[in-house]
């Protein structure tokens, strides 16, 4: 639905608080683009869908619509999950809500291969771990630039406490030249064509 309908998936690793996504892709997607996928997938997760399964024949699973997943060999006999609009060929163990599975969180994305490329991200208690801890930095980044050092650890921070501490140097520059009189606005200086002498490239 983001990307479009050439990605496949190519491969997976699933556990409680983690997993993996090899899909097909021809270029690294952009930050909004995997914003969207996120956003996507979280509101699947809220739309609390049950997950239910069957075990049918093949070809009986194939006319109700289960798509099989990155190439795999069935048997006569496969194990079918359905998941609000999604029906899978799958042998995993799943949830019994979508809700259970809390929120997730994208972590990285890399190409670990030509048109191949892998999505992780973290769930449940994992991700809403990160996502505090996100939410905390993002807090201290905040202080740090506005120039409150000393409410913030910055041995922790040491890029951001080095940015902010040059901000603050710059503010105080500047209204020491305002205390003495002196502009601060930038002096523009047009650019100006170099003079060449009359034979230069003669030779």
């Amino acid at each position: 639905e983001v990307l479009g309908n050439h990605v496949k998936q190519a491969g997976s690793l699933v556990d409680p608080d983690h997993l993996r996504f090899d899909y097909s892709h021809f270029e690294a997607p952009t930050d909004e683009l995997l914003s969207s996928v996120e956003a996507s997938v979280n509101a699947r997760i809220q739309s609390d869908a049950t997950v239910s399964t069957d075990v049918l024949p093949f070809e009986e699973a194939r006319a109700k619509g289960a798509v099989a997943l990155f190439g795999e060999k069935y048997g006569d006999i496969v194990r079918v999950v359905n998941m609000g609009d999604s029906v899978e060929f799958c042998g995993g163990t799943h949830v019994r809500q979508t809700s259970d599975i809390g929120m997730i969180l994208i972590t990285k994305e890399e190409a670990i291969a030509s048109g191949v490329r892998r999505l992780e991200a973290e769930c449940g208690a994992a991700a809403r771990t990160r996502a505090t801890e996100i939410h905390g930095r993002l807090n201290q980044a905040a202080k740090l630039l506005k120039g409150d050092l000393h409410e913030v650890d910055v041995e922790q921070e040491p890029v951001l406490a080095a940015g902010a501490k040059a901000t603050r140097t710059y503010r105080e520059l500047i209204q020491a030249l305002e205390g003495l009189g002196e502009t601060t606005q930038m002096v523009s200086i047009a650019p100006t064509a170099p003079t060449l002498p009359e034979n230069f490239g003669a030779d």
